[in-house]
């Protein structure tokens, strides 16, 4: 079970009567209203999305003095700004918009000893990685990377991936995907430093 917030003020028809929702209500995802308030194309968002919630003290004060048709707006902007900013999360098909993190490692010191820059710190939200690209722009011989989630060891996101010439590649993912809980690091493991490169990493949201 999950809770989304209505988005706009609407009376629909559901098994005990109309009932009016107006925008800021919660409604149970696994309810038969749900799937009524869905096929109508009415805005739902999930409680879940800390980064959405945080919006929803002021606009609920302007439900509170009357001003459905000003939340319901607030709430829509609010939707759509996370949106842009982070992506989608998925709905109960999966399907959700991608998002990208890309950041420029550059070199960290003298060859012949490893490091492991920190790629992200403290994720705003869950997210899956599906998919990661290096462009390296210099290149250590028999030197690789590997996205993890901590500076030794950790949940490998990635294989090890060469970094020993210039030039772009990609992981293929041969394990499962893995996910970077709320809160999560991650860090690419350079097995030389004087490697530099280009890291994006393509992403989902997840609940």
């Amino acid at each position: 079970m999950a809770l989304y917030y209505v988005l706009n003020t609407i009376t629909v028809e559901t098994k005990d009567g109309p009932k009016k929702f107006r925008a800021g209500d919660t409604v149970d995802s696994t309810s038969s209203t749900f799937t009524t308030l869905n096929t109508l194309g009415v805005g739902l968002w999930p409680v879940a999305d800390t980064v959405f919630a945080a919006g929803m003290a002021l606009a609920i004060s302007q439900r509170a003095k009357g001003q459905d048709e000003q939340l319901t707006n607030d709430l829509v902007m609010a939707a759509i700004s996370d949106i842009g900013q982070y992506g989608a999360q998925p709905d109960a098909q999966g399907f959700s918009s991608p998002i990208a993190l890309r950041v420029v490692l550059p070199v960290g010191g003298t060859t012949g000893t490893g490091d492991a820059p920190v790629v992200l710190a403290a994720s705003p939200f869950k997210f899956r990685v599906v998919d990661v690209e290096l462009l390296v722009t210099t290149g250590i011989a028999a030197s690789t990377a590997t996205l993890s989630s901590l500076s030794a060891a950790g949940t490998l996101y990635t294989n090890a991936m060469s970094t020993a010439t210039a030039g772009i590649v990609r992981d293929n993912l041969t394990t499962a995907s893995q996910t970077v809980p709320v809160g999560g690091n991650l860090y690419l493991q350079r097995s030389d430093r004087a490697t530099a490169m280009e890291l994006t990493i393509f992403a989902i949201r997840e609940q």
